[in-house]
């Protein structure tokens, strides 16, 4: 066989790396299109990532997608501190529910359910033990509707629309949201725990906006992340024994087991 020429030879070699680029482009084409959909869609993105276990969260339970109109009530508890100001702890007691029969409350740590005799209700107040709350239905200022709820028994008193106020003691003109945690203190009833948002490493988050993660109470260097979701920075509470951490933005409303075997030893040895 004669040897090849030096012009076949450039021939082959342009004609590979033709077959060669080809070949890539398709290759890119069919990424490019794989990926778009993880681009534009953020859902997604998380999604895949709790599925994998690349992002904390994959087992934890929903108890509502968003739709279902279910809200989630969270009490803050105020503690007094000698020459301090006033710390608070954060105690989930309600998922309510409006349904053609009025407001359905379920309590978070029995699971009861009690029907409020209201139609609606756009105010919720508690008392500093969180021990009452107090649901009204605001939407004719001049005739208030009112209902006080003894939270550890479920019992009920309705308040006339002349007093829709409880005689107890209490800041009851001010609603019960406008105590939020901030990054770093939602705090359980019993000073256990310590609910917090972690900053992500980056700008951002390659999947999810925001990560759930708790802390033990004094010592806040032993943490566990806890749950990475999308959409605004959920409020947060939890059961008065503090081993139930529940959360609610517009997504849902989920809940977390919290147990000490979540986290890593602590350098006291305890």
């Amino acid at each position: 066989m004669p040897p090849m020429s030096s012009e076949s030879r450039s021939h082959l070699h342009t004609s590979f790396q033709r077959r060669f680029l080809q070949v890539f482009l398709a290759v890119s084409a069919v990424v490019i299109l794989a990926a778009i959909p993880l681009i534009v869609k953020p859902g997604l993105r998380l999604e895949l990532a709790h599925r994998f276990e690349l992002a904390p969260g994959t087992d934890i339970e929903q108890l509502s997608d968003g739709n279902d109109d279910v809200e989630l009530i969270v009490a803050p508890i105020e503690i007094q501190r000698p020459n301090n100001r006033p710390q608070y702890r954060f105690r989930a007691v309600f998922l309510a529910r409006e349904s053609a029969q009025g407001i359905e409350l379920t309590s978070i740590d029995t699971g009861t359910r009690i029907s409020v005799p209201l139609q609606s209700y756009d105010f919720v107040s508690a008392a500093p033990d969180a021990s009452h709350l107090l649901l009204q239905d605001r939407r004719d200022p001049s005739a208030i509707k009112a209902v006080l709820v003894e939270v550890a028994t479920g019992s009920l008193t309705p308040l006339p629309a002349e007093r829709p106020y409880p005689d107890l003691p209490g800041q009851w003109n001010e609603p019960v949201w406008s105590k939020t945690m901030g990054i770093c203190d939602g705090i359980s009833p019993n000073a256990t725990y310590i609910a917090c948002f972690q900053s992500p490493a980056l700008a951002s988050y390659l999947a999810g906006d925001w990560e759930l993660q708790v802390r033990i109470y004094g010592e806040v260097e032993r943490k566990t992340p806890v749950f990475r979701g999308e959409g605004f920075r959920p409020f947060i509470g939890w059961s008065s024994d503090d081993r139930w951490l529940y959360f609610q933005n517009e997504h849902g409303i989920w809940r977390a087991e919290i147990t000490a075997a979540m986290f890593p030893p602590s350098k006291y040895g305890t």
